[in-house]
This record gives structure tokens, sequence and C-alpha cells, in this order.
């Protein structure tokens, strides 16, 4: 730091850097604070004075006090926020800059990442099917089996044969349960090094008839409400547009 940087400084131009700890920043924010919050306490003893003797407001003297008095209040939260964001510009411009490298390192892995997920969802869908129908068919043909396997015991009443029919029908049971199985269990696949590749469902959406749409689940954007009625607008279908006066101290 130069000499005349030095002069310059004042008072806990020293001081330790800020902190990239959380738990340290409150510590180090003490000095800087410090005039803001005793300035603070004489504006909050000051608003409970006014409270107790200028509510409501009785005469124009009184009015011109009260608007001298927002503007200090006004000064000390324009004061709070202009230290707030100088000393949280380090740390904004920080992540920022962090965001900004890992985006650049991550974006082209992040493309090929879809590119593979989306070819593994399109073979796990084909696989899916394939599965479905090749456990419906060994199903159907235990069902069958089954079946055949009653027939036949109560023809002959042999107790041999309906122990057979008994097994098969645990069978046809067992193959119809695998072949309802989820989506999930029908296209799971193993690779070598361990990783398990199989769908996953989850409910989804998408807007066939926005008129339709009841009106619990639209929500108003209020941005262009403003828009609008900052342009001159002032009608809106089921909108009351008026003039609210609220006192401007300058």
């Amino acid at each position: 730091m130069s000499q005349a940087a030095v002069d310059n400084a004042g008072v806990g131009h020293n001081r330790p850097p800020q902190p990239l700890d959380p738990a340290l920043l409150l510590d180090w924010l003490e000095p800087e604070l410090e005039t803001l919050r005793a300035r603070r306490k004489a504006l909050l003893d000051a608003v409970e004075r006014f409270k107790a003797g200028h509510l409501p407001i009785r005469d124009d003297e009184e009015q011109g006090s009260a608007a001298e008095f927002v503007r200090q209040l006004r000064a000390f939260m324009t004061a709070s926020e202009e230290l707030r964001e100088r000393l949280g510009r380090p740390y904004l411009d920080c992540t920022s800059t962090l965001n900004t490298a890992f985006k650049r390192l991550t974006a082209d892995v992040t493309t090929g990442r879809e590119t593979v997920d989306q070819a593994l969802t399109a073979f796990a869908l084909v696989r899916a099917e394939e599965e479905r129908q090749r456990r419906e068919a060994v199903a159907a043909e235990q069902k069958r089996v089954a079946e055949l396997a009653e027939r036949q015991a109560r023809q002959t009443g042999d107790d041999a044969a309906w122990d057979r029919a008994v097994d098969t029908a645990a069978r046809s049971e067992k193959a119809t349960r695998k072949a309802a199985a989820r989506p999930a269990d029908l296209s799971r696949v193993r690779g070598d090094m361990g990783a398990v590749a199989s769908l996953r469902e989850h409910w989804a959406w998408e807007v066939i008839d926005a008129d339709a749409v009841p009106r619990e689940y639209c929500t108003m954007d209020a941005r262009k409400v403003r828009a609008a009625i900052a342009a001159g607008t002032r009608e809106i279908t089921g909108l009351r547009i008026f003039n609210a006066s609220t006192v401007a101290v300058r």
C-alpha cells in the first residue's frame, strides 16, 4: 500500500481481510456496524416518542416534522443498504466468477450426459416392453398348464394329480405377478463396473387446453399488470385499477 493510501485509509485500515468463514463474519462486522447500531437505537427511540406524542398528526407543523423524520429513517436504510452492498460485493463477485468457471467446465459434459440419458431411456423403454411381452407369454403358458393340470386332477381325483395342479397354479400366479412388474424391474440392466440402469417413473404434466385449467392452478403475472398500468392501461377484465394515494417525502 502506498503512503498516500495509508494516510487516506483512516481508522481500521489495518483490519484483517473479510473472512470467508460465516462463523467469523459477524465478529468481523461489529466495527463496521458500530456507528449504524448507535444510529439505529437513536432512531427507534425517536419512533417511540413520535408514536407517543404525534399520533395522529394534528397540524401542518407536525406534518412537516414527520416528513423530516421520514427522511432521517430513509437515510438510515440507504446507508445500511450501501454498506451491505459494499461488504457483500467481494462475496458476490467471487460467487459469480466461481459459478461461471464451473458452468464452463461442466456445460459440454452436461450436454453429453443428456445425450446418453436419452439413449438409455429409449433403449430401456424398448427393453421393458419386450420383457413385459415375454413375461406375459410365460404367464399365459403357465396359466394354460395350470388349467390343464386342474382339469386332469378333477377327472382322475388322484392325489398326485392334485399336487401337480396346486404346484402349477402357484407357478402360474408367480408368473402373472412377474408380468405385472414395474417398468424399473422390467428394464433393469447392470454394467460391468456396477452401474445400474432402469426406468424411473414420475408424474409429469403438459398443457393441452389453457382455457380449461382450473383458476386455482393459474398464477397472476404481477409484472405484466404493472407494466400495462405504467403504459397507460386503466381497464383489465377481472381487475380493479385505482389511484392509491400515499405521502411522498423528498
